[in-house]
């Protein structure tokens, strides 16, 4: 149904044998606790009305999103949208970066609001304006972060110079190029 190849199935097992289980809607869990492709493509297919070539290319990138759970699938947009995102943005945000769904996303968030406005007085809707430049922003090792904040403090740039810098050129601070958080996995992909 999905067009998986061979060589795309022998990948996902490789990394995600799991999802085998997922294929089957009754194996007696609650509905919130469900996983696996059925319930990506619920929430992909038909709620949010992608193709199924969409999912397709989505679980080759992120094989490990076959384990997530619907109600995890869903806090992450819910907690999104909660910042502003629309469901269209998230789902690009989600397709680009699916580490967004591997950290513990809303912790994350709150530690990245903290340190903006520690270090550099900047608040919560110019962080989510660096967010939607570079969606990478909440899944960054904090640690390192504040080496950049502190650089930014030690010269004094101003909140829109660091809003520009973070947001439309984020490898220059974070070492973090766009298609390597992408969870590129060397399979040719469908683009966008």
């Amino acid at each position: 149904e999905f067009k998986f190849v061979d060589e795309e199935i022998s990948h996902i097992l490789k990394l995600q044998p799991k999802f085998l289980l997922g294929l089957k809607p009754d194996l007696g869990l609650k509905e919130a606790d469900r996983y696996g492709i059925l319930v990506l493509e619920e929430f992909y297919c038909t709620k949010h009305g992608n193709g199924k070539d969409f999912l397709r290319s989505l679980i080759l990138r992120y094989p490990f999103l076959l384990n997530k759970t619907k109600s995890h699938i869903e806090g992450v947009f819910e907690l999104l949208a909660k910042h502003g995102i629309d469901e269209k943005d998230a789902i690009r945000y989600t397709y680009d970066y699916p580490k967004l769904f591997s950290v513990k996303l809303e912790k994350q968030m709150s530690e990245v609001f903290h340190l903006f406005k520690l270090y550099n007085n900047i608040e919560q809707d110019k962080v989510m304006t660096m967010f939607r430049g570079f969606p990478y922003l909440f899944c960054c090792d904090t640690i390192k972060m504040r080496k950049f904040l502190a650089e930014f403090k030690k010269y004094k740039m101003t909140e829109d110079q660091i809003v520009n810098l973070v947001s439309r050129n984020p490898s220059q601070i974070t070492g973090v190029q766009k298609w390597r958080a992408s969870g590129h996995s060397g399979l040719k992909l469908p683009q966008l």
